[in-house]
């Protein structure tokens, strides 16, 4: 019971992020004047929302797929993939390697993108297109026949038409744990 209430409590929490970010992209007729809303905002909604995100959602896919020379093809030669923990760094040749592995040893893996967001921000030292997206990586742990569950958000840094960054948030115990590869203490 305590762990549906977690999965609940989690699923309620990043529902509620992706909530927050996609009205904050949202203006009415009640808001402030035109030129100063937009004149005070350092972000707004990328013109190219549609061609970032498919390319995102087609930079995991291959992934999943064990594409990544198609993957590779997104990427720019000074690619960079961050967490889940803030001090986790690959480059994509890890990256590759890390989902070729993970192609041997699991089944029906998928990505469950429930949502996407992208933005342009305008000033400091993020300016340029970022699109984020929401999911719950699926797939089957082919030693343990365990199911892995992860919900899971990650952004993506876009320049001039590739992936350059890669930011990634998801609980690493809990699939670890369903895998069994960690142990819980006794208590």
């Amino acid at each position: 019971m305590k762990k549906i209430n977690r999965s609940i409590a989690h699923l309620i929490f990043m529902l509620a992020v992706a909530s927050v970010s996609f009205y904050s992209c949202k203006s009415t007729v009640a808001d402030a004047p035109k030129d100063s809303e937009n004149s005070n905002r350092i972000y707004h909604v990328t013109e190219n929302d549609s061609v970032n995100i498919a390319m995102a959602q087609g930079y995991l896919a291959s992934l999943l797929n064990g594409d990544g020379g198609e993957a590779e093809k997104m990427v720019t030669a000074n690619f960079m993939a961050y967490g889940p923990a803030a001090s986790d760094s690959a480059t994509f040749a890890q990256v590759k390697t890390q989902w070729a592995n993970n192609g041997t040893s699991r089944t029906k893996q998928d990505a469950g993108i429930f949502a996407s967001s992208c933005l342009t921000v305008t000033e400091g030292p993020l300016v340029g297109d970022w699109v984020s997206l929401w999911g719950t990586y699926v797939a089957n742990d082919n030693k343990t026949g365990k199911d892995i569950k992860v919900p899971w958000h990650s952004v993506f840094k876009i320049d001039d038409g590739k992936i350059r960054q890669t930011n990634i948030w998801f609980d690493n115990l809990a699939p670890a744990l369903a895998m069994g590869t960690v142990v819980p203490a006794k208590k």
